[in-house]
C-alpha cells in the first residue's frame, strides 16, 4: 500500500455553476420533471434514474449530474446550489496537512468533524498573538453617525432596500473624510 500525502489550503464550498442553469430551470426542469431530488434534512441533491438515462440531453447539465453523483451537490433554500469537496478525496490520502489560520473556528474544521475525518490541530499561539497585535494596530474602528441613524430590520426587507442607498452614501462620505487629509502616496486605490 502506498501512502499519499496531501497538502491543501482551506477550499471546501463554492457556488455550483453550470452553463444555462438558472433557478427557474433548476426548479422547473430538474426538480419538477423528476431529474433530481433533494434530501429535506441535509439538502443533498440526488440524480434520479431518469437523469441517469437522459444525462446526454443538451438541456441537462453534465456538471451538475457529476456533482450529484459524487454526493457533493447541495440545495440551500430555494435558490442556491452549493458544491462541497467530496470527503472521500480527503479520506483517500494517507496524510493530510491543511494550512489555514485559526483553524478551530474555520469551516474546514467543522467540515472534517462532520465527515468523520480525524485531524490534529497544530497551533502556534505566539504567531496568533503577533497577528492579533498587528491587526489591532492596523484596524481603526470608527463611529459613523450617518449609519447610526439608520434602522436595520430583517423582518422588513423592503425597508432594508430603501436604506441601502443611504448606507452606501454614508460609507462614501466617511471614505472621503478619511482620504481628505492624507498624502496621496499613503492611500491605495484612490
Amino acid at each position: 500500500m502506498s501512502v499519499v500525502r496531501c497538502v491543501t489550503q482551506e477550499l471546501l464550498i463554492g457556488g455550483a455553476k453550470a452553463k444555462g442553469v438558472g433557478i427557474k430551470s433548476w426548479k422547473g426542469l430538474y426538480l419538477e420533471h423528476g431529474f433530481a431530488t433533494v434530501d429535506p434534512d441535509t439538502g443533498l441533491v440526488h440524480a434520479t434514474e431518469e437523469w441517469e438515462h437522459k444525462q446526454d440531453l443538451p438541456e441537462l447539465s453534465k456538471t451538475l449530474f457529476n456533482m450529484a453523483n459524487a454526493d457533493c451537490l447541495f440545495s440551500v433554500g430555494d435558490n442556491v446550489l452549493l458544491w462541497e469537496l467530496p470527503p472521500v478525496l480527503l479520506k483517500a490520502v494517507g496524510s493530510l496537512t491543511v494550512y489555514t489560520f485559526l483553524a478551530e473556528g474555520s469551516l474546514m474544521a467543522s467540515f472534517m468533524r462532520r465527515n468523520g475525518i480525524d485531524f490534529i490541530l497544530d497551533r502556534d499561539p505566539a504567531s496568533e498573538r503577533r497577528f492579533k497585535d498587528k491587526a489591532r494596530h492596523l484596524i481603526n474602528i470608527r463611529d459613523i453617525p450617518n449609519i447610526n441613524k439608520l434602522r436595520f430590520s430583517y423582518s422588513d426587507p423592503e425597508r432594508l432596500l430603501k436604506i441601502q442607498t443611504s448606507l452606501v452614501e454614508a460609507i462614501r462620505l466617511e471614505q472621503r473624510k478619511i482620504v481628505r487629509d492624507r498624502p496621496k502616496g499613503d492611500i491605495q486605490g484612490y
